[in-house]
C-alpha cells in the first residue's frame, strides 16, 4: 500500500471510530433509559448495565472488564454480568434500528480488524464475539457496509432516538 493508502486507509478508521463511538453513546442512552426501571436497579446499577451492554455488543469480553475492575463496582457487575446477553438479546429483539446500526457497525470493525491483523484476527475471541452477533442478526441486514450508507445509518439512528434521550436528560437533571 502506497503513502497515500496508508493516509486515506488511517482516515477511514478514525472516521469509523468517531462514528462508532457516536453509535455507542447514543445506544448507552437508549438502554439506560430502558432499563431504569428494571429489578429496582438504581441509577449505579442502571449506568453499569446499560455500559456492560454496550460492550457486550461491541464485541468485547465482559469477563475481562469484570476482572479489570476495583471493588465496589467490580461486585456490583459480578451481579449482572452473567446476565449482559440476555439484556442485549432483549434490548436487540426489541429495537430493531439499534440491531441494524450494531450489525452495520460490527461489520464495519470487522473489515478493519482483518485489514489490520489478517487470517490471525478469524481465530481470535473478538472475532468470535463479533460473528456470534452477526450470525444471529446479520441475516436481517444483508447489504454490504459501504462508507456512506454506513455514516447515513448513524446519522439517521441518533436523528431518530434524539427525543427520546433529550427527555432521559431532562429526567437525569431533575434528580
Amino acid at each position: 500500500m502506497g503513502l497515500m493508502g496508508k493516509f486515506a486507509a488511517k482516515a477511514l478508521k478514525k472516521e469509523f471510530q468517531q462514528a462508532s463511538d457516536i453509535v455507542k453513546t447514543t445506544t448507552y442512552f437508549c438502554l439506560f433509559n430502558e432499563y431504569k426501571d428494571y429489578n429496582g436497579y438504581d441509577l449505579e446499577m442502571t449506568d453499569i448495565l446499560a455500559g456492560l451492554v454496550i460492550k457486550y455488543l461491541s464485541g468485547d469480553d465482559i469477563r475481562e472488564i469484570y476482572n479489570s475492575e476495583i471493588e465496589p463496582r467490580k461486585s456490583k457487575i459480578g451481579k449482572i454480568k452473567d446476565q449482559v446477553a440476555k439484556y442485549a438479546e432483549n434490548s436487540m429483539q426489541k429495537d430493531r434500528d439499534m440491531r441494524e446500526v450494531i450489525v452495520y457497525t460490527l461489520r464495519v470493525k470487522y473489515e478493519f480488524e482483518y485489514a489490520e491483523k489478517g487470517n490471525k484476527y478469524l481465530t481470535s475471541e473478538p472475532h468470535k464475539r463479533i460473528e456470534k452477533i452477526l450470525l444471529k442478526y446479520g441475516k436481517e441486514f444483508p447489504l454490504k457496509a459501504e462508507r456512506r450508507m454506513y455514516l447515513d445509518l448513524v446519522k439517521n439512528y441518533c436523528k431518530n432516538k434524539k427525543n427520546m434521550i433529550d427527555n432521559l436528560k431532562s429526567t437525569i437533571n431533575k434528580i
